[in-house]
């Protein structure tokens, strides 16, 4: 009889929320209409397609807004039919398909973390709390126009088709996502890694045909000159794009170390530097601690490679670390890349729930009390120095110190202290995972 009231919870949970998602939809909404009509990112996206439209190099200035473009040619070139409308029309648009996004980033993350088991009040406060934690990223992404959420998006549902043994519908989208920007790549290792070598290999092909389809319009050479600055543009070895790292402000290691190791002038005239080392040192002190980040996912993966994941929850707790990092080792990080960390607060919320109400084995109150107080110095270096909250003086002071870094380093302390097996429960508990699967597997033969 117990399982069979928590199991009808979930119809009393979307009720509870009809209000206040509904209020936060129309905000998004109207919001969203105010951003599209001053424009972002989205602009620069649309003046590469136009370009490419006349068979210019979009990689070459000029720029606009002096903001050169680092997608794929094969995105500038699916943009193509959109440069026909009115810029406003195409962003809103976008924008719109962005709170679509959110919305299965929701859902799966709901799915993963089995949410539709907890109570209404628990269920709402993990929806609540996830999104305050995050908000201020996912709001640089519609104030920037930006294509974080998407991609975000994408990666979770192709990880989820995958595991529901659709695998060619999944890797194809991975591979799509691949070919825009380089970010998801990091889940190829993963794949290979769980064994998933048919989606690894056709995400690949996927990726490297995407390469080549442009040429189909612009000719072959003119691709592959494309290709060439296109690589010329995302190398993360490149001498300009180390200084532009330093210079310009952005987040991540590679914005981090070379502050850390070097003396560099910044916009304000603050010391960050510890040492004074020359740029052969620092790049490979920056390596090293890009090593060391990988290595750490093998804590994470906790099993031995080419097995299953045991559960979805392991699976989640995996891909919350991957996502994590994805921003920390990448190159030129703005501040709405660090919506990638929105599964990591999402699983780190719901094992302090699980934790308020004594639903863990082994995992004592004070460790749960170190893991709201990490939560909350992550919460105060990244979102309490929004300068909506604290004013642009203050803000510029900690964009100074890349204090939204250190914040997301230092989430990877509680993640790794809350390992799901401290949230598994006595058989014929409705908490208890399900039978081990992949990613989860649906389909598969017995």
């Amino acid at each position: 009889m117990a399982e069979k009231n928590i199991s009808s919870q979930p119809a009393c949970i979307l009720p509870g929320l009809n209000i206040w998602s509904g209020t936060a939809f129309f905000l998004l909404v109207v919001y969203s209409a105010a951003k599209a009509w001053n424009g972002g990112d989205f602009d620069v996206y649309l003046h590469a397609a136009a370009k490419l439209s006349r068979l210019e190099n979009i990689y070459q200035p000029p720029f606009l807004y002096k903001l050169p473009y680092i997608y794929s040619h094969f995105f500038a070139l699916v943009l193509i039919p959109f440069t026909w409308l009115p810029r406003v029309v195409t962003e809103f648009g976008w924008l719109l398909a962005n709170l679509f996004f959110l919305y299965r980033i929701w859902k799966l993350t709901s799915y993963y973390l089995h949410l539709k088991l907890l109570l209404p009040w628990q269920y709402r406060m993990v929806l609540v709390v996830t999104f305050a934690l995050t908000l201020r990223f996912m709001l640089y992404n519609f104030d920037m126009i930006q294509l974080t959420i998407f991609l975000l998006y994408v990666s979770m549902e192709s990880l989820y088709l995958i595991g529901k043994n659709r695998k060619t519908a999944g890797a194809v989208l991975l591979g799509v996502a691949m070919n825009i920007k380089i970010l998801p790549l990091v889940l190829l290792p993963y794949l290979f890694y769980r064994r998933e070598w048919r989606a690894g290999l056709v995400s690949i092909a996927v990726f490297a045909v995407l390469l080549f389809v442009p040429a189909l319009f612009v000719g072959y050479d003119f691709n592959l000159t494309l290709l060439a600055d296109w690589w010329t543009a995302i190398n993360p070895a490149s001498a300009a794009r180390t200084a532009g790292e330093v210079e310009a402000g952005p987040h991540g290691l590679p914005a981090l170390i070379p502050v850390l190791f070097m003396e560099t002038t910044g916009n304000l005239p603050y010391r960050r530097h510890l040492l004074d080392l020359p740029y052969e040192q620092v790049f490979i002190v920056l390596n090293v601690t890009r090593l060391l980040l990988i290595l750490l996912v093998l804590y994470f993966l906790r099993t031995l490679p080419f097995k299953p994941s045991p559960s979805r929850t392991q699976t989640f707790y995996e891909l919350s670390y991957l996502f994590l990092v994805t921003p920390l080792l990448a190159p030129q990080q703005q501040k709405y890349a660090f919506f990638y960390v929105f599964p990591a607060v999402a699983y780190l919320v719901c094992f302090l729930i699980s934790c308020r109400t004594g639903r863990l084995i082994n995992f004592g109150i004070g460790r749960c009390r170190v893991v709201i107080v990490l939560l909350g110095v992550f919460f105060i270096l990244t979102t309490g120095t929004w300068d909506i909250l604290i004013g642009r003086p203050l803000s510029d002071i900690t964009q100074h110190y890349r204090l939204i870094t250190y914040g997301t380093l230092l989430l990877i302390v509680p993640l790794a202290l809350c390992k799901p097996q401290y949230l598994i429960q006595p058989a014929g508990s409705p908490w208890q995972e399900p039978q081990p699967e992949l990613l989860p597997q649906e389909g598969r033969s017995k």
